[in-house]
């Protein structure tokens, strides 16, 4: 379950509403068309009970509840299942929240398998937060757990940018003047350029965390890969270190510094790497004791399923009870298991290429593995980051703009769970909307209408 939020202010002004020419036909229609948005697609979808939205306020506070999980058929789905106001951010009010909406849809927290949220210390605080709260009334619940492309253009443009800077004398900013090094001459002694170099090693060395970054946003990533992924970031780090490899760009720049500059570059450099380093083994379990260590076999990288790396997982996260789990019949679907991916492994370079989640898919197709369906649909709900409920609000921001800034929180939210959850093509929609009765004598009945009911 992902839960994020945000403040949302500028754009929900009351009092603020734009001049209109359209006719009365044309509101009327729109007012016809939020209705059926917001109280019948939506229905149409699941009945949440009775959600209502709260009083417009002056600065409005959002949470959209995104939910993962993975079926055999589908793989790893991503869901936005409600989107909140409340002005309550203590964690026992976004506790309470949470529970509250899972109730409403008939969820319970017993079927939570973690919980993400961005690092605040009101989601993952040690005695009081959202995590611990939820915790308490499911204790099995598990916790998940860019500057580049500017830098990249100002590099693209540093020869002109800097000869304009330098050209503009006093009107420069000084804390640009300082920070960029510039003098009179600068423009005319490019290779004593040292600023250019401190740009060239950024640029090199965020391209590793923007790799990374996108590879832990990627739906498709899970929490079975998650341990690799952070281990091979590390590992590029201390690399570099070990190597003193800065970028190739950055290593010709440097052989034309004053050699004192270029010492001082390269020890700056490096303590960049080593604090990097640090805070990542501060921050992240690097050791077997990690749960998400023990995970790694379920890749199904190798082509195999060891019962003992799963029994091991399966004890480390209590999943027996939980699950209710049948530990020898666990034992006879791996061996069935072995004996089928030695067949969906060939060829070898194609099996490699496909996620963890097609792989599963592939393999709970081949046969009926009820036990290792319950441990892997678990294992892969577990979101990897909060990207999912982070791309919910890029697509609020564009629902919600300064033109449509007298939008109800209900609309928006209706808006937004048919946006993210129809996943058929609108002709797909268009005939099965045709063909189900109650959806049109829904859409056509006055009911839609709050102030009918």
């Amino acid at each position: 379950m992902d839960e994020h939020r945000k403040s949302f202010t500028n754009a929900l002004s009351p009092s603020y509403v734009l001049p209109s020419r359209r006719t009365i036909s044309q509101k009327c229609r729109d007012l016809c068309d939020m209705a059926i948005v917001e109280h019948v697609r939506v229905g149409y979808l699941y009945d949440p009970a009775n959600i209502q939205p709260l009083p417009p306020l002056g600065n409005r506070k959002m949470f959209p509840l995104g939910v993962q999980f993975f079926t055999p058929s589908a793989g790893i789905v991503n869901k936005v299942i409600d989107f909140v106001e409340t002005a309550d951010e203590t964690a026992d009010g976004i506790a309470k929240m949470l529970l509250s909406c899972l109730q409403n849809l008939g969820l319970s927290p017993e079927q939570i398998s973690a919980f993400s949220a961005d690092n605040a210390n009101v989601n993952y605080g040690r005695h009081n937060s959202v995590f611990t709260k939820l915790r308490e009334a499911n204790d099995g619940i598990l916790r998940d757990g860019y500057l580049n492309p500017a830098i990249t253009r100002l590099l693209q443009n540093w020869v002109p940018l800097k000869s304009y800077l330098v050209s503009i004398g006093d009107e420069c900013p000084r804390h640009l003047q300082r920070l960029l090094r510039l003098t009179e001459d600068a423009a005319e002694v490019e290779e004593s350029d040292t600023v250019e170099v401190y740009l060239l090693f950024c640029n090199n060395v965020m391209s590793l965390f923007e790799e990374v970054v996108k590879k832990l946003e990627r739906n498709l990533t899970t929490a079975v890969d998650l341990y690799a992924i952070m281990e091979s970031f590390l590992r590029g780090l201390k690399q570099r270190r070990d190597d003193e490899f800065y970028g190739y760009l950055t290593k010709r720049r440097l052989q034309r510094l004053i050699p004192s500059d270029a010492d001082v570059a390269r020890q700056e450099f490096k303590a960049f790497l080593n604090h990097a380093i640090d805070y990542l083994e501060k921050w992240f379990d690097y050791s077997d004791k990690n749960w998400l260590f023990n995970l790694q076999p379920l890749s199904l990288t190798s082509g195999k399923i060891s019962f003992d790396d799963l029994e091991k997982i399966i004890e480390q996260l209590r999943l027996v009870g939980r699950l209710n789990l049948c530990m020898d019949n666990v034992y006879e679907e791996c061996v069935t298991a072995n004996g089928l991916l030695a067949h969906l492994t060939a060829p070898q370079e194609d099996w490699q290429s496909k996620q963890t989640a097609e792989r599963w898919m592939q393999l709970l197709q081949a046969a009926a593995l009820p036990n290792l369906q319950a441990v892997a649909s678990f294992l892969l709900s577990i979101p990897s980051s909060t990207g999912f409920v982070e791309r919910i609000f890029s697509l609020m921001n564009a629902k919600w703009s300064d033109v449509r800034n007298r939008c109800s929180t209900a609309l928006i939210k209706a808006e937004l769970i048919v946006s993210l959850n129809y996943g058929m093509p609108c002709s797909e929609f268009y005939s099965a909307a045709l063909n189900n009765k109650r959806l049109l004598a829904a859409a056509r009945s006055q009911k839609k209408y709050k102030w009918k009911q």
